[in-house]
């Protein structure tokens, strides 16, 4: 488990204004972690949707993308389904904000020795994003 926000704490480039700043400063794109967003938005008490929206409308070059449990303040890297984020809402927002980006499936680490559980993930996104667009 990885800790992703807890008790308030921030860190630079943890609002959508920091990124927006970082990245017209330095040139640079930004990966967008959706289980750090849920669980930031759960420590800061806002709607996890709403913070994804507003950190997608920076366009993010890479999305890491798990499932999770939306309370909390530890990034579980759950798989597709295994979590409580509202895929079908958040792929909705993805397509509707990102043109291009490359999805990372950050699930875990054990999923990739049986590749069975790596495989349904990928079709999981194929699914999602085509419903979605």
């Amino acid at each position: 488990r990885e800790r992703a926000a807890q008790d308030g704490a921030t860190a630079v480039g943890s609002t959508p204004a920091e990124i927006k700043a970082i990245k017209r400063a330095a040139g640079v794109g930004f990966c967008f972690d959706i289980a750090h967003a849920v669980k930031a938005a759960f420590a800061f008490g806002r709607d996890y949707l709403a913070e994804a929206e507003r950190y997608l409308a920076l366009r993010p070059t890479v999305i890491h993308l798990c499932d999770a449990k939306t309370g909390g303040c530890f990034d579980e890297h759950l798989a597709l389904g295994q979590g409580n984020i509202d895929l079908k809402r958040l792929f909705k927002i993805i397509t509707r904000q990102i043109k291009s980006a490359r999805i990372t499936l950050e699930i875990p680490e054990r999923s990739y020795q049986t590749l069975k559980v790596f495989k349904a993930n990928s079709v999981k996104v194929k699914k999602y994003l085509s419903e979605a667009g």
